[in-house]
């Protein structure tokens, strides 16, 4: 009988001990944690520098209405609306060879209207591009198209884009500049404490924010200001230092 209460207790006793040992085992791992993570200081630096679009694309659609039986009329009608677009462009100091000019597309216009028109509409439209790194000129005739206009063209022009060449290389310099901000951050926070900051543990460059010259509208996917000639460009840093 004695045997019988004895193999509850040894049993009850096991399992006290077995969880004696597993909470000192966790305590003990969360103790190194902690005291791993007192060792590592993690910071965010940042760097930013002003940059000046060079090139420029600017694209202007020119189209004109036409029916099944007036399809013919309409092409010579655009043809008409290419050369005064050519010329205006030459004009302003583009080389002809230089204009990127597309095929002619036809649209259907559908309309839902009773009773059916007789004859079907379309749209006959095409597209002039130029790409250059005279930017101040793009900027300048994408404001003054009304000659165009007057001639009878109907013209849609679209806003010029303008972009950076360097970007890459520019990036390269900011990831530096970032990593040296977020050190210095590091070091910033460290003294009031009398540590000091050791070596760099890890670094994780951030997306490039490419902004209007003067704005800080950020996005976590990055952004690619390009209607702007002045622009920002703003690369961040996440940076963790060992701490002495």
């Amino acid at each position: 009988m004695k045997d019988l209460f004895k193999q509850p207790l040894v049993a009850a006793s096991l399992v006290l001990a077995l969880s004696l040992l597993l909470s000192a085992v966790i305590a003990s791992s969360a103790a190194y944690k902690i005291r791993t993570m007192d060792n590592v200081l993690s910071v965010t630096g940042s760097a930013k520098q002003s940059i000046t679009a060079d090139q420029a694309k600017w694209t202007v659609n020119f189209s004109r209405p036409v029916t099944a039986t007036t399809v013919k009329e309409g092409y010579v009608q655009l043809d008409r609306d290419l050369q005064i677009i050519k010329k205006f462009f030459v004009s302003n100091g583009f080389e002809e060879t230089k204009l990127d000019i597309s095929t002619i597309y036809m649209d259907e216009v559908y309309e839902n209207v009773t009773p059916a028109p007789e004859f079907k509409k379309y749209t006959l439209r095409q597209t002039v591009t130029v790409i250059s790194n005279d930017v101040e000129r793009v900027a300048a005739i994408s404001k003054n198209t009304k000659d165009i206009i007057e001639k009878g063209v109907m013209l849609a022009a679209m806003a010029p884009e303008y972009s950076y060449s360097g970007l890459a290389t520019v990036r390269v310099k900011l990831l530096s500049d970032a990593l040296k901000d977020a050190r210095a951050r590091a070091e910033s926070i460290s003294s009031v404490s009398g540590s000091s900051v050791g070596k760099l543990k890890s670094a994780t460059g951030g997306v490039v924010q490419v902004l209007q010259r003067g704005t800080n509208e950020v996005s976590d996917y990055g952004a690619y200001d390009t209607s702007s000639i002045e622009k920002d460009v703003m690369v961040t840093v996440r940076a963790s230092f060992a701490i002495n």
